[in-house]
């Protein structure tokens, strides 16, 4: 029996949408699996997935910043990471992405070390939902102290 990735994933329940159109024909073995599996890592497909805010999380999220949280998850889960500090709207937070829950909130501008992270996430400005990601790196991530260091709370 063979089944495109598409349909994979319906019968996985992940709850995966895709627009119209987006399921071709594949063009060798496992093709359209690739394709799919790209398109997540570039943020193209959306799980539908809500993020929620933990109890005692101390943050307080409008409905659109949940929403652009929810493609964030996408996004980082999409490239293997489970921790991940995202930035959106001037706030730094812990994001659980296999959870997908917000833990609480990251004051860049005290001294200290925040371990347990293993990707940063840009989220864009409303309007512009642009969701940019630090991929995992091994070892030290220079990537998480260029986006700490461009953050507008380091300043």
């Amino acid at each position: 029996m063979s089944a495109n990735g598409a349909e994979m994933l319906r019968a996985l329940g992940a709850g995966v949408s895709l627009p119209s159109g987006a399921v071709g024909e594949p063009t060798r073995a496992g093709g359209e699996f690739a394709a799919l599996l790209a398109r997540a890592q570039a943020g193209e497909v959306r799980t539908g997935l809500e993020v929620t805010v933990a109890r005692g999380a101390g943050v307080q999220l409008s409905p659109e910043q949940l929403e652009r949280l929810a493609d964030a998850a996408d996004r980082a889960h999409a490239e293997g990471a489970s921790r991940a500090l995202v930035l959106i709207d001037g706030l730094a937070l812990e994001l659980d992405v296999l959870g997908r829950t917000i833990t609480g909130a990251v004051d860049l501008g005290s001294e200290g070390v925040l371990t347990g992270i293993d990707a940063v996430v840009r989220v864009g400005a409303p309007g512009a939902p642009r969701v940019e990601l630090f991929a995992p790196r091994p070892g030290i991530a220079p990537s998480l102290v260029r986006a700490l260091e461009e953050s507008p709370q380091s300043a």
